[in-house]
């Protein structure tokens, strides 16, 4: 049998403990965790991802260590208020070949594709 149907700590498969974890950092109120990756191996879970704050960060790790099964957990998260994924407002993070314009990537996969 795989990690994810074993069960684990407590008696929880890796799979119930994800969904378990899922669940609880989208329901917590003081934490934006759509950025927030889960995976779960052998009952320990590991966060990656971004949050927008770092008070967010060490909250997502308390809220998942609480939770029946977990026998672990290793924060991969990043702080990232936006501006390493978008920039600094007024920057372009990737030139025009990325995005669609004239001559782009984009563009030429289109003429290959029809």
């Amino acid at each position: 049998m795989s990690s994810a149907s074993t069960p684990g700590a407590a008696g929880r498969s890796d799979q119930m403990i994800g969904d378990d974890v899922i669940r609880a950092l989208a329901d917590a109120e003081s934490l934006e965790a759509g950025e927030i990756l889960v995976q779960v191996s052998d009952s320990k879970v590991t966060l990656s991802g971004n949050v927008p704050e770092r008070a967010m960060k060490p909250l997502a790790e308390r809220i998942v260590a609480a939770l029946p099964g977990v026998a672990g957990v290793r924060n991969l998260v990043n702080v990232d208020d936006g501006s390493a994924s978008f920039g600094r407002p007024g920057e372009a993070v990737r030139g025009a070949d990325h995005q669609g314009g004239p001559g782009s990537t984009a563009e030429l996969d289109l003429d290959e594709d029809g």
